[in-house]
């Protein structure tokens, strides 16, 4: 294994499991880099394919420092091992199927972030890329530019951890560790410590992650399931999210969702629960879809956009700004939570009844 030491101004952290087949790809990606010192720390959470050994054998090729940590399973625990065997003093948190086109992205996201840390005098901020999707089908997609654009927003929900996080350690050690209690949401729990704490900021680069979990598990079933899983978190319902992990499965288990199937569980428990609590789940519910109504405005901006053929991180969402100035107060407030008690209620109950539907028409 590639094990020479040398200051490095950039640590990446990747976590890994079962990603033999995308570790090619990555490696030689990072060794396209240019104008930057890093190094790489692959975090292998218990991998019973070639991964290891591969990227043990990679990394002697590599024209950087790269070393495997292994441990058990768990993105969160992964993450923060490879963050605890890293020596430079910003990290990037990266996912195994991401790749960057520009030979100077790296350099340019960590200059990014260094000229905004020494405007500010303050190192309590991260830095997101924007995402562009990998597709088998590379055809027009309104449905990927939406995620596309919505990734290059600062707002509640937007980002994760498919955009890339930068930010110094120091900053890292102060709003971590990643969560270790799922085995999911770890990325979404660290953005919104770092919202609280500090800011994002967008890094002038582009991150290509593969679109294969939406083609494996179909875009609008997991995306339902996404809309599930940020309701209950929203909720704190974390008993739930642990006693349904196929929410969010493993990569190499994944397949065509049945939503339903995993709503009907969920509406049992909800049954079980005491009236007390199932009020308070619902009111939260009503809650959380009033402060997404702003992802509709976005969803018309986004519209527009598409048909004029404007790149998502130049879309600037004029209706979405309108929504800002002259609706948010009027419906992000009790009175306007309460009345998105009964459409969240229809929402979830429809998603129980709803028969799987060619993805073609449901993206329309």
């Amino acid at each position: 294994m590639n094990d020479r030491v040398w200051p490095v101004s950039l640590s990446i952290v990747v976590p890994v499991l079962n990603e033999a087949a995308c570790l090619p790809e990555l490696m030689a990606g990072l060794c396209r880099q240019q104008c930057i010192d890093f190094e790489l720390v692959l975090s292998d959470g218990g991998s019973v394919d070639d991964t290891v050994d591969l990227a043990r054998r990679l990394s002697q090729k590599a024209l950087f420092p790269c070393r495997v940590v292994c441990g058990p399973p768990g993105r969160g625990r992964q993450l923060n091992a490879g963050a605890h065997e890293s020596s430079g003093h910003t990290l990037l948190f990266l996912h195994a199927d991401s790749t960057f086109d520009d030979s100077k992205a790296l350099a340019m996201g960590l200059a990014a972030l260094e000229k905004e840390i020494s405007a500010s005098g303050d190192e309590c901020l991260a830095g997101h890329f924007t995402l562009r999707f990998r597709r088998r089908d590379s055809g027009p997609s309104p449905a990927y530019y939406y995620y596309e654009a919505k990734a290059c927003l600062d707002r509640p929900g937007c980002i994760h951890g498919d955009q890339g996080f930068m930010l110094r350690k120091s900053f890292f050690e102060q709003v971590g560790p990643f969560d270790e209690s799922l085995g999911f949401l770890e990325d979404d729990r660290l953005a919104a410590a770092i919202s609280r704490a500090g800011r994002w900021i967008l890094l002038p680069a582009l991150l290509a992650t593969s679109a294969r979990r939406f083609e494996q598990e179909g875009l609008y079933a997991r995306q339902v399931l996404n809309v599930l899983i940020v309701a209950l978190e929203a909720a704190g319902r974390n008993d739930f999210l642990q006693a349904l992990p196929e929410l969010y499965r493993q990569q190499r288990n994944t397949g065509k969702l049945r939503p339903g199937s995993l709503f009907r569980p969920i509406h049992q428990k909800l049954k079980a629960l005491p009236a007390g609590e199932r009020r308070q789940f619902w009111n939260s519910a009503g809650k959380f879809l009033a402060r997404n109504l702003w992802q509709f405005f976005l969803y018309l901006d986004v519209r527009k956009g598409f048909r004029l053929g404007i790149a998502p991180e130049q879309l600037h969402p004029r209706l979405l700004a309108w929504y800002d100035r002259r609706l948010k107060r009027l419906v992000e407030n009790p009175v306007g939570c309460y009345l998105g008690i009964l459409p969240a209620r229809l929402w979830f109950h429809l998603q129980m009844l709803r028969r799987e539907l060619p993805e073609e028409q449901r993206m329309c």
